[in-house]
């Protein structure tokens, strides 16, 4: 392992928050998988359609509608598994909310009916319980780790070697052989204005080929179902090791300083164990 430079690197300078789609700089390297699904939304509300019918345009397992159409009392989760609709405010939290839906369909009806069926069995209650934690926490700040050696760097993330995980294999990471796929809508958000202790929530799938983003988002469902199934059967408590962390801006290629070793020695960032 190489030995970490003693030098941190300059501190770079948080830009301002945006506030609309139109408003996120696209060319962000984590957005590469999302500019598809994003360009024609982009385009409709430049030309000076509302979100809403923007959204719509495009096919997808629901429809989006105003915020004040979900009836005061309803659970927001409930009525999109009995609806079909997402209420949608003119903001860009829930802009990115509504471009999840368009860019992992399968993945996001999976969660809104485990979502739906664990408050029709159980009610709202004080709290959550713990699948609807686990579905919340990665819908909202999740991302998916691909690759053969997946298993492998999550277990160094989980263990808080983040040189092992990310600086030792950077050509892996350059050239595709693993790689991570953004998900939760607040973590969008939160890049909108990238920091360097934003972490997400990170889950590992093993996948050697390189695929399409249906083909993806067929796969992520699948695997996410199992996973959050085998959580609530479990008696263990959330979230346990079911989630890694990942400061992502820690993933080659994502930050302009993260070459050299030092990157990984900023403690308030790459924690210890």
């Amino acid at each position: 392992m190489p030995t970490p430079q003693t030098t941190k690197p300059k501190p770079q300078p948080n830009p301002a928050p945006a506030t609309t789609l139109n408003a996120v700089d696209w060319q962000a390297p984590w957005l590469a998988d999302w500019r598809a699904t994003a360009r024609p939304i982009l385009e409709a509300t430049a030309s000076g359609d509302s979100l809403h019918v923007a959204l719509n345009a495009s096919p997808g397992p629901v429809r989006f509608v105003a915020a004040d159409a979900l009836p005061s009392g309803t659970p927001y989760e409930a009525f999109i598994a009995q609806t079909k609709q997402v209420p949608t405010r003119e903001n860009l939290h829930d802009a990115l909310n509504a471009l999840a839906w368009l860019q992992y369909p399968q993945t996001k009806a999976m969660l809104n009916r485990l979502q739906g069926q664990e408050i029709a069995e159980r009610g709202i209650g004080g709290t959550r319980g713990k699948l609807r934690d686990a579905i919340t926490v990665f819908d909202e700040n999740g991302a998916v780790l691909w690759g053969e050696r997946a298993a492998h760097i999550a277990r160094a993330l989980a263990e808080r070697r983040w040189l092992n995980a990310l600086h030792d294999p950077r050509a892996s990471w350059l050239n595709g052989g693993l790689r991570i796929s953004l998900f939760g809508h607040a973590l969008l958000e939160k890049l909108a204005a990238p920091r360097l202790n934003i972490t997400a929530h990170v889950i590992a799938l093993r996948i050697a080929r390189p695929c399409t983003a249906p083909e993806r988002d067929c796969v992520l469902a699948a695997a996410l179902r199992a996973k959050f199934e085998a959580q609530a059967s479990s008696e263990g408590i959330f979230p346990g090791r079911f989630f890694v962390p990942l400061p992502v801006l820690g993933v080659p290629g994502w930050h302009p300083s993260n070459a050299e070793p030092v990157f990984y020695a900023q403690a308030d960032v790459f924690r210890l164990p």
